[in-house]
């Protein structure tokens, strides 16, 4: 299980989104938010959406969003198992696929300064979970998250409780194996790797407020799905194996990044593996002892710093660049 958190705990995101469900499943919720001993991350699905006036999303290259105007409100996409509502003009979006992702931020007309709680500039990819299995079947593996890039340049952000810049990949977890009794239970399902993610800024970012870093960049492999249990009598399944976390990189490229609050780092960098799935319990006679699946290692993390930036931190814990790669 991953939980990140960006500020205090928002409400449960709805489960309306054909391409966002619910965070709960079968009760073993993924990529949920909080603090813990792998640091502080934020999801930040639960907030509305920001305003995207200025933002276009061309066909060539249809990769490419390009971002400009007045984006006062913010900058806020996402993309699950590759997909993204694109409008063309008829009067209601149709989703596509796409291989990579990257987001431009450019020609700001005035200050990008969204509500309390909302990021500057929000770019998430996620895979889908693998689907549980039936009785006695294995879980399904996760789905690989697509490629992410942010590329900002010129004017202002300022935030409030949030982060100036965020950029995450999430792989997606395994499915739990399906149990029952006088058999082989089924395995859990592996979790998918952490997609690249590359953010490259230009420009002055201030945040205000505790778990605010000016830039957040974060590849999280998924989890490992839980292993059947057995009932009266059979093997319970074994957990399936967590994923790597992917490539994160960050380069300023010129201007100031200032945060005020605790813990909020200038920049965040974090590669983390996913948790290997839990072996699965037996109710009675076992014909074998099960196994829980295996945590891998987080990517590598590289953060590059030119000579016309500068970061200021102000608060309690808060670094300057804050870079880990973890297991």
């Amino acid at each position: 299980m991953h939980v990140f958190q960006f500020g205090p705990a928002p409400a449960q995101r709805a489960a309306a989104s054909p391409f966002f469900p619910a965070a709960s499943r079968g009760g073993k919720v993924h990529h949920a938010l909080t603090w813990g001993a792998r640091g502080a991350i934020a999801l930040l699905l639960t907030h509305g959406a920001a305003a995207q006036a200025g933002c276009t999303n061309p066909l060539d290259p249809i990769n490419t969003i390009d971002c400009s105007g007045d984006l006062s409100a913010g900058v806020r996409y996402e993309l699950l198992a590759g997909r993204r509502l694109v409008d063309l003009g008829f009067g209601f979006p149709i989703p596509f696929y796409f291989s990579s992702q990257e987001l431009v931020v450019q020609g700001m007309t005035t200050t990008l300064r969204p509500a309390t709680g909302v990021p500057g500039v929000f770019l998430y990819s996620s895979g889908l979970d693998g689907p549980d299995g039936g009785a006695w079947q294995n879980g399904d593996p996760g789905g690989t998250p697509t490629p992410i890039t942010v590329r900002r340049s010129g004017g202002s952000i300022v935030t409030s409780g949030q982060q100036g810049i965020a950029a995450l990949s999430v792989g997606g977890s395994g499915g739990d194996g399906g149990g029952g009794a006088g058999a082989n239970s089924g395995h859990g399902g592996n979790g998918a790797a952490g997609g690249e993610v590359k953010v490259v800024n230009f420009g002055d970012i201030t945040t205000a407020g505790d778990l605010s870093n000016g830039i957040l960049a974060a590849s999280i492999g998924g989890d490992g799905g839980d292993g059947g249990g057995a009932y009266v009598a059979g093997s319970p399944g074994r957990g399936g194996l967590g994923s790597y976390g992917g490539e994160v990189n960050v380069a300023l490229a010129g201007g100031t990044i200032t945060t005020t609050g605790a813990k909020s780092a200038g920049i965040r960098a974090v590669s983390w593996g996913g948790s290997g799935g839990q072996a699965g319990s037996c109710g009675g006679l076992c014909f074998t002892s099960p196994s829980g699946g295996g945590t891998q290692a987080g990517g590598k993390v590289g953060v590059v710093t030119f000579s016309l930036s500068q970061i200021h931190t102000s608060g309690i814990g808060a670094y300057g660049v804050y870079a880990q790669s973890l297991g």
